[in-house]
């Protein structure tokens, strides 16, 4: 193996390590949301309905919360296939054709997902320049979640349409809890 080919490998290997590990922090970012939607929500009805006055930014904060978690659960299930999908028509076609299906479905997701980099970066930007009424934090902080999901996507769904293996049996055995054998 030639000098270039050999530390392409190393630099294919560190990549898919840098985004096991960004989905690993992710897992763990977004059970803290979790936590913190139903601690902020929890608080504010107490306050409204028990104390007769709620949080001012409250609903704005769930709201920014909801939105990353959703994201963040959106390339989750990229990576894992755990989207809705129909499996009565791959199951009565040639494997070839259904080879085919599932190169079709990560190139859709790979459009998709680059969309969602190309215009989240854009609304990010736009919403850096303006403020939350209720927090006076930069409307662009719920918009990031966007190309950061995107980018995701994009990374998975590229490894997905060109076969590649993304080593992530790690994340697979101590974030999501499957053995080797179920991947």
């Amino acid at each position: 193996m030639s000098r270039a080919l050999a530390t392409a490998w190393k630099l294919s290997d560190w990549i898919r390590f840098g985004f096991n590990w960004i989905y690993i922090g992710l897992v763990f970012f977004s059970k803290l949301l979790i936590v913190a939607l139903v601690a902020v929500t929890s608080t504010h009805v107490f306050m409204r309905y028990v104390l007769g006055s709620g949080l001012r930014w409250a609903e704005e904060v769930a709201l920014i919360l909801v939105i990353w978690f959703t994201f963040i659960a959106m390339a989750i299930g990229v990576k894992k296939d755990l989207h809705i999908s129909i499996n009565v028509l791959p199951k009565n076609l040639p494997p070839w054709m259904t080879k085919a299906l599932v190169k079709l479905k990560a190139a859709v997701i790979l459009v998709v997902a680059f969309v969602m980099v190309y215009y989240g970066r854009d609304l990010f930007r736009i919403g850096m320049r303006s403020t939350l009424p209720a927090t006076g934090a930069p409307a662009g902080i719920q918009h990031l979640a966007m190309p950061v999901a995107g980018l995701l996507m994009l990374y998975d769904s590229f490894m997905d349409l060109c076969g590649f293996d993304k080593k992530d049996a790690y994340i697979n055995k101590r974030i999501f809890r499957e053995d080797e054998e179920d991947a």
